[in-house]
């Protein structure tokens, strides 16, 4: 697996736990909805995880473009489909 690929997987299985969280946020399971609030815990997670990535594999990233269409767009498209099945299917679910 080459650098380009585990940086794809680093941004895929965080953005599923993102969109656990976020639907949870949303749903109203801490206490509080705020889709605002959720949105942005998911801006954090994909800074820390571009962060992370950016450390560790910064010479197989040639640029703000690769690592846009390797890192940011996997976490957004998992995160957001996550987040509306969790959320769409949330009374199925036994921990919301």
């Amino acid at each position: 697996m080459d650098d380009i690929q585990k940086v794809t997987a680093i941004h895929i299985v965080p953005a599923v736990f993102c969109g656990i969280v976020s639907a949870m946020i949303s749903y109203g399971t801490f206490g509080f909805k705020n889709e605002i609030i959720a949105t942005l815990f998911g801006f954090v997670v994909v800074y820390i995880i571009g962060q992370y990535c950016q450390r560790n594999y910064a010479e197989s990233i040639d640029g703000f473009k690769q690592w846009f269409m390797t890192g940011i767009m996997p976490f957004g498209f998992t995160w957001f489909i996550s987040w509306v099945l969790f959320l769409s299917y949330a009374k199925f679910i036994p921990f919301f």
